[in-house]
């Protein structure tokens, strides 16, 4: 009896530690929720945005860059010739587009190459079955890789010593 009322009080002793950590995990598990439905609401923008974009589109959208960027460089160098920039801004400002504009038209050719080029999955044809119906057959190979029950054969040298 006694051992039980020391036990009580030990426990109600604790009672406010436990009310503190519920509350402090209350908070927390209303914070991991408000940021849940923070990167919900991301990923749907994200997917929205992303389905209007095709690869074709993004092209013609990166080389429109490409050309404002060139334009807006020429319009630069122009105000240079006619004396109405320092010869310090016109280098800041002409090289910061000029390397925008060369970047650009780099990523316009690196997207054309990779467009022409034919699909890497489309191209690979196995002589074997992909499909993971085969017990023992792993996709990526056309032999048993795990315990199959069939016998190995021996090998040519070791028949010599029968």
């Amino acid at each position: 009896m006694v051992r039980n009322r020391s036990l009580a009080e030990f426990n109600l002793s604790k009672e406010p530690e436990l009310d503190k950590a519920r509350a402090k995990l209350q908070s927390l598990s209303e914070e991991g929720g408000e940021l849940c439905s923070s990167v919900q609401a991301k990923l749907e923008q994200i997917k929205n945005k992303a389905g209007t974009m095709t690869a074709d589109l993004a092209l013609d959208l990166l080389q429109t860059a490409a050309a404002e960027m060139e334009e807006e460089s020429e319009k630069i160098a122009e105000k240079f010739l006619t004396s109405d920039l320092e010869v310090d801004e016109f280098l800041e400002q002409f090289l910061t587009k000029r390397k925008i504009m060369h970047m650009r038209k780099v990523k316009v050719d690196k997207m054309k190459e990779l467009m022409k080029r034919p699909s890497v999955h489309s191209s690979i044809n196995p002589g074997y079955p992909i499909s993971g119906n085969f017990p023992g057959l792993s996709p990526a190979v056309p032999y048993p890789t795990g315990l199959v029950s069939m016998p190995m054969p021996v090998p040519p040298i070791l028949n010599l010593f029968r």
